[in-house]
């Protein structure tokens, strides 16, 4: 069995090291963009529903101050 001259070793070592390092780089990036993806996500989610939350709170008031005010005139043109 021929002997592994060591230029090419320390080449194969060294392409082993690289690809397990781009590996690991690519793993943290792709985590870190899925986080912040996530993250954005979760925030329009937050933004959307407190939006819809709000409108649905100024139409309900709306509807209560017009029937109060739709009340209030009735009242009036029956006791006069």
């Amino acid at each position: 069995m021929a002997a592994c001259p060591a230029g090419l070793c320390t080449l194969c070592l060294l392409a082993v090291f690289l690809h397990l390092c781009t590996l690991r780089l690519l793993a943290v990036f792709l985590h870190l963009c899925t986080l912040r993806l996530l993250a954005v996500f979760l925030q329009l989610c937050t933004l959307r529903l407190l939006a819809v939350f709000l409108h649905l709170c100024t139409l309900r008031l709306l509807a209560v101050f017009l029937h109060l005010c739709t009340l209030r005139l009735l009242a009036v043109f029956l006791h006069l």
